[in-house]
């Protein structure tokens, strides 16, 4: 008799890194934050642990993650 396994794997969504690059218009920062408001997750009441601005980079990291 062998032995017979299944191994389950889930993935989870933690965070983004959003590249901004360096918007010199206002403009230019409104679209780019217009672009980053529609791409978070429709849940509201998600945590957020941590939150970094520097260079051209806007990153956040969640509590919990959101299971795929």
């Amino acid at each position: 008799m062998s032995l017979i396994k299944k191994d389950y794997y889930v993935k989870v969504f933690m965070g983004t890194d959003y590249e901004i690059g360096n918007p010199e218009t206002i403009g230019h920062l409104k679209k780019v934050s217009e672009e980053i408001i529609s791409d978070l997750p429709d849940d509201n009441s998600l945590e957020i642990a941590e939150t970094s601005l520097y260079h051209d980079k806007l990153i956040y990291t969640l509590k919990e993650g959101i299971v795929q």
